[in-house]
C-alpha cells in the first residue's frame, strides 16, 4: 500500500497542501501573491500557526525567517509592510487542517521549525532573537513532533533549503568515538547529583554521565523545560535509579556556564564560580558563537511574548 499523500491544489498563486484533519496544512505565497495570502480562506478559518518568511541573498542561500501566531496567521502577516518583504521572497504558513494549534503548541512549532532551518544548514536564519518554544509535556512534544515530521515530508519539494527528515535539536553534539575530553573540565555538585563541562573553543559542552534534576522550579523560564522535553525525545536522557533525576548520553553545547546551570538544576541563577576544577573556582565564562545558544535571552523577553 502506498503512503498516504496530501491534497496539492494552486489557486489565486497559492501551493496549498492539506492532509485529513489533525494533519499539517501548508501555505506557500510567492510574495507578488502576498494579498492572496492574506485573503485566504482556509487560513482566516483556523487559529495558530507556525511561518516562514524567505528571501533571496547575494551569497545564494536564502535568508529565512521563522515565526509564530496564536491568531489565524493572515492577521498576523497583515503586520508585515509589502514594502519590506524581499520581492523575490515567499511566505510559509503551516497549521493543523481540521483544528486550531494552541498558542503553546504554535511556539512549539515556530521553535521546530527555527531549528530545522539552523541544522539544516542550507539557509541564513533570520530571526534576531532564539525561539524559545513551549513546554508540552513529553506526549505533547513526540504529538507535534510527529506532526512536523509529516510537515516536513511535505514542505521538502517546495523547499530545498530544509532537510527532509526531523533533525535533532542544533546544540546536540553528534556521538564522538573516544569518550575522553579534550579539554579542561569543570564540575558542579549539589548533593547525589554531579555534573561535568568541558571547556571548547566557542563555549562549553556538558559532558555525558552527567546528572540533571528531572523537575524545574516554579519560577523558572520555560527554557528549561523545553530543552528536558527535547532531549528526552531525542534519546539524549535515560532514568537512573534516583527518580529525581536523570543521566545524559550526548555532548550539549551551551553558550555559557549559566546555561549549563540552567539545563542541570531546572533554575537561573547560578554563579559561574559554581563549577569547580581542582578545588579552585573558575573565572567568568567566556561568550560562545551564536549557534551554539543553549541559555535564551533573558526570562524578560520571554514574558514578553
Amino acid at each position: 500500500m502506498s503512503a498516504y499523500q496530501p491534497t496539492e491544489i494552486r489557486i489565486g498563486g497559492l501551493t496549498v497542501i492539506e492532509g485529513r484533519p489533525g494533519d499539517p496544512l501548508i501555505v506557500i505565497a510567492p510574495m507578488e501573491h502576498y494579498c492572496a495570502l492574506l485573503a485566504c480562506d482556509c487560513l482566516n478559518r483556523t487559529t495558530g500557526a507556525a511561518y516562514y518568511v524567505e528571501s533571496a541573498s547575494l551569497s545564494g542561500a536564502p535568508i529565512v525567517y521563522s515565526g509564530e501566531t496564536h491568531r489565524p496567521a493572515p492577521v498576523r502577516l497583515r503586520s508585515y509592510r509589502p514594502a519590506a518583504l524581499a520581492p523575490s521572497g515567499r511566505i510559509i504558513v503551516i497549521t493543523r487542517a481540521g483544528s486550531p494549534l494552541s498558542p503553546d503548541e504554535a511556539r512549539a512549532l515556530e521553535r521546530f521549525g527555527w531549528n530545522q532551518v539552523i541544522a539544516s544548514g542550507r539557509a541564513e536564519p533570520a530571526n534576531d532573537k532564539d525561539a524559545f518554544g513551549a513546554s508540552l509535556g513529553d506526549d505533547g512534544y513526540k504529538a507535534l513532533q510527529a506532526f512536523w515530521t509529516k510537515a516536513l515530508g511535505w514542505l521538502h519539494p517546495h523547499c530545498s533549503w530544509l532537510a527532509p527528515q526531523l533533525l535533532p535539536p542544533f546544540y546536540l553534539e553528534e556521538p564522538r568515538s573516544s569518550a575522553t575530553p579534550l579539554g579542561q573540565v569543570l564540575t558542579l555538585r549539589r548533593g547525589r547529583l554531579t555534573a561535568s563541562v568541558e571547556l571548547v573553543e566557542d563555549g562549553f559542552v556538558l559532558l555525558p554521565d552527567s546528572l540533571i534534576r528531572r523537575r524545574v522550579v516554579a519560577t523558572a523560564s520555560v527554557t528549561a523545560s523545553v530543552l528536558r522535553e527535547e532531549l528526552w525525545a531525542w534519546g539524549a536522557l535515560e532514568a537512573v535509579e534516583d527518580p529525581s533525576l536523570w543521566r545524559l548520553t550526548r555532548r550539549v553545547q551551551c553558550r555559557t556556564l549559566s546555561a549549563a546551570f540552567l539545563l542541570v538544576l531546572g533554575y537561573r541563577g547560578g554563579r559561574t564560580d559554581a563549577w569547580m576544577k581542582d578545588s579552585t573556582t573558575l573565572a567568568p565564562s567566556r561568550p560562545a558563537a551564536r549557534n551554539n545558544v543553549l541559555l535564551f535571552p533573558s526570562w524578560r523577553v520571554e514574558a514578553a511574548r
